[in-house]
């Protein structure tokens, strides 16, 4: 029972760190998307 414990802590934060990054991937993108856009806007 405790090694199953421990396996599902691992992987519950295994998925939080993968959430974490996807989320951090959408952002960069959005980020960078709305820099192109002003620098389009500008151009």
């Amino acid at each position: 029972m405790a090694e199953l414990r421990t396996l599902q802590s691992r992987i519950k934060t295994l998925n939080t760190r993968r959430v974490n990054i996807l989320k951090g991937e959408q952002r960069r993108v959005s980020g960078s998307a709305r820099v192109s856009l002003k620098r389009h806007i500008w151009l």
